[in-house]
């Protein structure tokens, strides 16, 4: 049921070839503790060809708060520009496939931009080496 005293909010997620990362970034934005029922998530693929359609296909199956369209400019500013035109949020909030949120991070956001007025918030980024490599490690 949705809250209205809680703005709509709209996640954006450009994917492209992101299989090794998708699942554990969506089970993560899907374990928010904001209430699903004022989100939508609008996961825009710029034409995947590793198996990460699937993996969002089959997380829309689901969740009725998730969409996925195609991005054939296979680009990240034709994929924001695609979901901005079918966003419908008060807010937009932009993620990255690459990511793993903590479940206050959607909350924190948009508490702290009604809190302060600002346009724009984020989070702590903490930066993690994807395997134990000393090239994994030094970027």
């Amino acid at each position: 049921m949705a809250d209205p005293t809680l703005p709509l909010v709209s996640i954006v997620i450009p994917v492209r070839n992101e299989a090794a990362f998708i699942g554990r970034s969506l089970s993560s934005v899907l374990a928010q503790d904001y209430p699903m029922s004022q989100v939508e998530i609008l996961v825009v693929d710029g034409m995947s060809k590793d198996g990460t359609r699937q993996t969002v296909e089959d997380f829309v199956r689901r969740s009725p708060h998730m969409r996925l369209f195609d991005n054939p400019g296979r680009i990240v500013p034709t994929a924001l520009n695609i979901a901005f035109r079918v966003a419908l949020g008060q807010w937009l909030l932009r993620l990255d496939a690459h990511s793993i949120y903590p479940p206050n991070y959607l909350r924190l956001c948009i508490e702290t931009a009604q809190r302060t007025g600002a346009d724009n918030v984020g989070g702590i980024c903490v930066t993690l080496p994807r395997d134990g490599s000393v090239g994994a490690r030094l970027v």
